[in-house]
Parts: C-alpha cells; sequence; structure tokens
C-alpha cells in the first residue's frame, strides 16, 4: 500500500465490482506494465483476484480477504 494508486485502484474496485486492466489503465494514466505491477502486488497481499477472459484481465476485491491462487 506504499503507492497512492493502489489506494485509487482498490477505492474503483469497491465502486464498480470489476474492471479489466485497461479500465484501470485509463483511470489511473499509467501504462500496462505499472498497472500490472500494482495489480501483482495486490494480489499478493491476497487484496484482489483476477479472472482472464480472452485476452483481457478482469480484477476483483478479494471476498474473503485472500485472492484465490491463479
Amino acid at each position: 500500500m506504499a503507492d497512492e494508486s493502489r489506494l485509487v485502484i482498490l477505492g474503483l474496485l469497491r465502486r464498480d465490482r470489476e474492471l479489466c486492466a485497461c479500465e484501470l489503465q485509463a483511470a489511473i494514466g499509467v501504462t500496462h506494465a505499472t498497472v500490472s505491477h500494482h495489480m501483482h502486488v495486490l494480489q499478493e497481499a491476497g487484496l484482489v483476484g483476477s479472472e482472464r477472459r480472452g485476452k483481457w484481465v478482469y480484477y476483483h476485491l478479494a471476498e474473503d480477504g485472500r485472492a484465490e491462487a491463479p
């Protein structure tokens, strides 16, 4: 949680329930690589889960405090 962008991402996911990486990229104004880095940190912390659908990855808040393993 050392980066403010991660707090913004969590707020967006709380509001919208689920967002793809491209939507997060546009919302916080960073590169795809930066979104991927932030999401990796949040997943490792067990705060966020993900699901791949075709070429897109969709993220959501972890329901039980621990995200499912990829």
